[in-house]
C-alpha cells in the first residue's frame, strides 16, 4: 500500500534518488571501462605501427648501407685490379727494355773485348817472342801467380778457366804456353770472356734495376685495408 504521508513521500523520493545516482554511477563506469578498452586497443595499434616503421627504416637503412658497401667494394677491387695491371705492365716493359739493353750491352762489350783481346794477344806473342829462354827448371816452376802476373788484367779470368790444362815444357814456359793456347783457340776463348762478361754485366744490371725499382714504386698499402661492418 503506497504511503501518501509526507514522511512516505519523502522516503520515496530518497530511494529513487538513490537508485538514480546508483544507476549514473554505474553508467559512468562502464563508459570509463570503455574508454579503457579503446585507449589499449589504440595503443596496441601505435605500437604495432611504430614498431612496423622502426622496423622498415631499419630494413631500409641496412639495404642502403650493404649498397654502399658494395659499390666500395667493387670500386676497390677495380682500383686494385687497375694497379696490378699497371705494374704487371711496367715490368713487362722494364724487363724486355732491359733485355735488349743487356743484349746490346753484351755484343758490344764482346766485340770490344775481342778486339782488345786480339791486340793483347799480338802484344804478348811480341814480348814472349823478346825475352830470354829461360831454363826447364824455370819453366817447370812458373806457377799460377806467376802466369797471372805476365798477364794482362782482361786475361785473368781466361786463364784461370784453362790453367789446369796449361803445362810448361822444356822450350817455353807456362805463360808462353797459354798464349799459344789463346792463338790457337780464339773461338773459345772468346766463348769463356762472353760468358765471363755476360754474368758479370747481368749482376750489374740486375742490381741496377732492383735499385730503380725500389725508387719508383708506388706504395700500394692503402690497397689493403680491412672493410668496416655494418652497424646493425
Amino acid at each position: 500500500m503506497k504511503d501518501n504521508s509526507k514522511a512516505g513521500i519523502r522516503r520515496q523520493l530518497e530511494s529513487d534518488y538513490r537508485a538514480k545516482q546508483r544507476a549514473e554511477l554505474r553508467a559512468m563506469k562502464a563508459a570509463i571501462s570503455k574508454l579503457k578498452r579503446a585507449r589499449g586497443s589504440k595503443l596496441g595499434e601505435a605500437r604495432a605501427v611504430c614498431s612496423a616503421t622502426v622496423k622498415a627504416v631499419r630494413d631500409a637503412s641496412r639495404e642502403r648501407f650493404a649498397l654502399v658497401v658494395a659499390k666500395a667494394r667493387a670500386l676497390r677491387d677495380e682500383e686494385r685490379e687497375r694497379a696490378r695491371s699497371s705494374c704487371r705492365a711496367g715490368v713487362v716493359a722494364l724487363d724486355a727494355d732491359e733485355k735488349r739493353a743487356l743484349d746490346d750491352a753484351i755484343r758490344i762489350l764482346a766485340n770490344e773485348r775481342h778486339h782488345q783481346a786480339s791486340l793483347a794477344r799480338w802484344e804478348r806473342s811480341a814480348k814472349a817472342r823478346e825475352k830470354p829462354k829461360r831454363t826447364g827448371r824455370e819453366t817447370k816452376s812458373e806457377s799460377d801467380g806467376a802466369v797471372i802476373a805476365n798477364l794482362p788484367a782482361e786475361l785473368h779470368a781466361v786463364f784461370r778457366k784453362v790453367r789446369k790444362v796449361i803445362k810448361a815444357s822444356p822450350r817455353r814456359s807456362r805463360t808462353e804456353a797459354f798464349l799459344e793456347w789463346l792463338e790457337e783457340n780464339p773461338g773459345e776463348a772468346d766463348a769463356i770472356r762472353f760468358e765471363l762478361a755476360e754474368k758479370e754485366l747481368s749482376a750489374e744490371l740486375r742490381a741496377e734495376s732492383k735499385r730503380e725499382r725500389a725508387r719508383l714504386s708506388p706504395p700500394l698499402r692503402h690497397l689493403h685495408r680491412n672493410d668496416e661492418e655494418a652497424p646493425f
